[in-house]
């Protein structure tokens, strides 16, 4: 009675993922789960089992049971990193290997630790957290690619500007994580004065 109640059959386990009857042994012949013989018929150690199951993505319990619970707690995706940073996946799997974070991989996807990530995020000024530089900026803020193309031109030409002598007298900027950002304000106000003033011979709009 122990044993069925702490074990189940491979074709119970089988049941519960949805699996064929093929596809059902390739992770017990993988060994993720601790397996027993029992009466000469193999059976699932359950424990073993749910820490698996909680560590994975790639299977589901047909009771929608979400996998990877433990995944989730305990590390970040590069999506997630991607997501938080507001850059793309693939620059997260760069800045993985380059900040040399530890991490695993699960279905060929890295898994970093919080823990770690968190560390390394404290000790760098380049990059920022979405949500902090939203609440940062306040929405009252343009971008440099939101600034060029208000002036229909490019995010170099706008950086340029902004870093002029002209532009530093003119508008009122932050950095954050290595990103200019132009106080919408005192860039509306400066448009607005270009169409109300008239402009020496020569000058050029900012």
């Amino acid at each position: 009675d122990h044993i069925n109640k702490t074990t189940m059959s491979v074709p119970e386990m089988r049941r519960m993922l949805g699996l064929g009857k093929t596809d059902s042994y390739w992770p017990v012949h993988q060994g993720f789960f601790k397996t027993i013989l029992v009466n000469g018929k193999m059976r699932v150690v359950i424990d073993s089992f749910e820490y698996w199951y909680a560590r994975q993505f790639k299977h589901r319990k047909v009771t929608g049971e979400e996998p990877g619970s433990k995944l989730r707690e305990e590390t970040f995706s590069a999506r997630d990193i991607a997501d938080m940073l507001d850059i793309s996946k693939q620059q997260a799997n760069i800045l993985v290997r380059q900040a040399q974070l530890p991490f695993t991989k699960v279905h060929n996807q890295f898994q970093i630790p919080k823990d770690a990530f968190d560390k390394w995020y404290a000790s760098q000024s380049h990059y920022v957290r979405k949500q902090e530089k939203a609440a940062a900026l306040d929405g009252n803020y343009l971008s440099l690619p939101q600034m060029g193309r208000k002036l229909g031109r490019d995010r170099r030409i706008a950086r340029s500007i902004v870093r002029s002598k002209l532009g530093q007298q003119l508008l009122k900027t932050v950095r954050i994580g290595g990103n200019f950002y132009v106080e919408g304000g005192s860039f509306h106000r400066r448009l607005d004065s270009q169409t109300q003033e008239p402009r020496p011979p020569g000058s050029r709009h900012i």
